[in-house]
């Protein structure tokens, strides 16, 4: 079977986790997004990717500082298919993507050899 984008990590994060008192509150959630980026191995990225697509099927939402602070780790991280993964979610989700996240998502377009698509997450097509 084929793994997706969604459950690369090799933790899955349990859903009923997000909702108990380990994580009661969106802002704990966030907490343990921040936590997971600020180490930019590729497990803790695993891990806060999982995360975040688990709290995305939650409610409410992340915020949307939460949601450019993972994008920003990723490209820097140079993890580009986790990141059009995670940009792709949070703007299906309604989160507008902060200039440096836009920016980082054209720039890994570019670097991963598809810079129509780029445009294309600008709303342009050529």
């Amino acid at each position: 079977m084929k793994r997706s984008v969604y459950t690369k990590s090799c933790f899955t994060f349990p859903n009923h986790l997000l909702h108990s008192k380990l994580f009661s509150s969106v802002s704990d959630v966030e907490a343990q997004l921040r936590s997971l980026c600020a180490k930019p191995d590729n497990f803790h990225l695993d891990e806060a990717v999982s995360l975040f697509h688990k709290a995305v099927n939650s409610s409410p939402m992340l915020s949307q500082s939460a949601c450019n602070y993972l994008m920003e780790s990723l490209v820097k991280s140079k993890q580009y298919e986790l990141a059009f993964s995670v940009y792709s979610r949070m703007t299906h989700a309604g989160v507008l993507p902060s200039f440096i996240s836009l920016s980082g998502v054209i720039d890994s377009f570019v670097i991963a050899k598809k810079p129509q698509a780029g445009f294309r997450g600008l709303g342009v097509d050529f």
